[in-house]
């Protein structure tokens, strides 16, 4: 609740400007004027972080409505047509539940894989 209250009255947080900077404190560090320091061009990064989670806020909304309206959909298509339809979809949702598990063992494997003790370059037949 704090992080929803905060998105949507960021100047209770912070009295910084997010937008506008002054290049005198390019890159200074955190202080009293801004507690997380200030970037580049001199913004206050606490000031943006704050008027930031509105977005944040606005995407994970929207993200999840559309879920549940898509997902609603599907679901009701499914349970009242039945049949084909119900397994086709099925195996459809089947295929994205298994997306996480191939990517995740695919990092798997790219990180803990040994090295390879020959190359195969030099397997070529002397034929060549």
């Amino acid at each position: 609740m704090l992080f929803v209250v905060m998105a949507a009255f960021p100047s209770l947080f912070t009295s910084g400007d997010p937008v506008n900077g002054a290049l005198s404190r390019s890159r200074a560090g955190p202080s009293s004027d801004g507690w997380f320091g200030f970037d580049l061009q001199g913004r206050d990064v606490y000031a943006r972080t704050i008027y930031g989670a509105r977005a944040s806020i606005v995407v994970a909304l929207l993200s999840t409505i559309g879920t549940l309206l898509f997902g609603g959909a599907l679901g009701m298509i499914t349970g009242y047509r039945g049949g084909r339809v119900d397994s086709l979809l099925s195996r459809l949702a089947d295929v994205f539940f298994g997306l996480p598990f191939m990517l995740g063992a695919l990092v798997i494997l790219t990180t803990f894989n040994g090295r390879a003790t020959g190359t195969t370059a030099n397997t070529r037949s002397s034929a060549w």
